[in-house]
């Protein structure tokens, strides 16, 4: 099997999509942007490598897309955080702003 095939049999098998829900506990849009920086991760991944991992079975398969979501989601350095995660967190803070919260307990302004 090609690396392309590889990828396709994952993708119609939406394992991606099953771990973002299992790791992230939601199903938001932002989710599906986080499965394409996935799947974007594995076709830059070594051909060898994905068929090395995917000849080994499916545990191998959903531990290695799972360190690349847990990457993604969690790290404050990814391009997950930096394209999704960081601007929906700087509108909730102006918005906290604007509504008068100052940051200190349940005071506001």
């Amino acid at each position: 099997m090609t690396k392309a095939d590889i990828i396709e049999s994952i993708a119609k098998a939406r394992v991606v999509e099953q771990l973002i829900r299992n790791i992230t506990h939601r199903s938001d849009a932002t989710m599906d942007d986080l499965a394409q920086i996935v799947y974007e991760a594995l076709l830059n991944t070594d051909e060898e490598k994905i068929r090395e991992i995917y000849e080994q079975g499916d545990t191998s398969v959903n531990c290695y897309c799972c360190a690349i979501i847990r990457n993604q989601y969690y790290s404050d350095s990814s391009r997950f955080y930096y394209d999704f995660k960081k601007p929906l967190f700087n509108e909730e803070i102006k918005g906290a702003e604007r509504d008068g919260y100052d940051g200190e307990g349940e005071s506001y302004i």
